[in-house]
């Protein structure tokens, strides 16, 4: 369930174990109200719920909304539908519970005021963090929320983070560099490196499956390393094929994950133009250290692209283009757990 709500682009997510929506930002061809744009928006969040197990469409729900800064996330307490500066907090049944409207100001030069926010959910659900972040005053205002009763936990300025993935502890980020893990508990403002140093530019950006454990990739592959910095597990990516490198995506409690997959070509002395040649999603089960599960993306994407698992890891949902398709995710025999450091050979 670790999820960062994206910038501008349409996704696919699970409710459940039952229903996945999947959600775009869509013209309304309508005049524009800059006040509230649930009068009148040239745009509108339209949603699709949908039956994992037959596919059957359930019901659509649209919210007026700004072409940009959209998106729907799941913790324990409710589904969140953010349209620009409104946050609506939804049942399980998509009747509104909550509806908040965040402050902005206009002016650069005041710490209210929002060049981006983005919204982080760790992965048990139960907690949320509301980045404000100011380009101007090169800040991140930070607030913690409770991810069921929806109470701010802490408040507190940091440097300005836009790439990152929280736990119920804490965030986790790389360095400018891109070679190293850091992780900072929620409110100290004291940030740590974690384990070994990767190749300057490798890393890609570190994903929490539990309080203990992330998941990143480097040139190498992908990893999973404790907060001591310690490997667990490393799965080397065939040649030319990164792993990681665009999304991981973790199933509640880091039971399960799953990593973009990608093959290109070009990029040599005489040619620069570099293209991919096929996509796919790697599956892992983190209890046993191993990829359980491999999918091809065909055709490639021309548009839209993005996956999420299950809250229970069961299922995979790949949003290609205008199609969802839903996989099964093998059962192992031994007991679908959580690595901890003692779960460690």
């Amino acid at each position: 369930m670790t999820e960062m709500s994206p910038h501008n682009s349409p996704g696919v997510i699970f409710l459940d174990d039952r229903r996945l929506t999947v959600y775009e930002a869509e013209s309304t061809e309508k005049l524009s109200s800059r006040a509230n744009p649930d009068i009148s928006s040239a745009f509108q969040l339209h949603a699709s719920v949908i039956d994992a197990a037959t596919g059957t469409l359930l019901f659509t729900k649209d919210w007026g909304a700004r072409s940009h800064d959209s998106s729907i996330q799941v913790t324990t307490g409710g589904i969140l539908v953010r349209t620009d500066d409104v946050l609506r907090i939804l049942a399980s049944d998509f009747t509104e519970i909550q509806r908040l409207t965040f402050p902005d100001s206009s002016d650069r030069h005041d710490p209210t005021h929002c060049d981006r926010r983005i919204i982080s959910v760790s992965p048990t659900g139960k907690t949320l963090m509301l980045n404000c972040y100011n380009t101007t005053l090169h800040f991140s205002r930070l607030d913690v929320w409770d991810g069921s009763t929806f109470r701010q936990i802490r408040a507190w300025s940091d440097a300005p983070l836009v790439r990152y993935s929280i736990s119920d502890v804490g965030i986790a980020t790389a360095d400018s560099n891109q070679q190293r893990v850091l992780f900072s508990e929620f409110g100290t403002g004291r940030w740590e490196s974690l384990g070994k140093s990767f190749k300057i530019g490798c890393m890609s950006f570190p994903v929490f499956l539990n309080n203990k454990i992330l998941a990143t990739s480097d040139c190498d592959g992908l990893l999973l390393l404790t907060l001591e910095g310690k490997v667990l597990m490393t799965d080397h990516p065939e040649k030319r094929e990164t792993l990681g490198d665009d999304k991981i995506a973790v199933a509640q409690g880091g039971a399960v994950l799953a990593a973009s997959l990608a093959q290109g070509k070009g990029g040599g002395f005489f040619d620069t133009d570099v293209r991919r040649t096929r996509m796919g999603v790697a599956v892992y089960n983190s209890s046993l250290k191993k990829r359980v599960l491999s999918v091809n993306v065909a055709p490639l994407p021309k548009s839209y692209y993005d996956f999420a698992l299950s809250p229970d890891g069961s299922k995979l949902a790949i949003l290609n283009d205008r199609k969802v398709s839903v996989y099964s995710v093998p059962v192992p025999s031994t007991e679908n757990v959580p690595i901890t450091p003692e779960h460690e050979r």
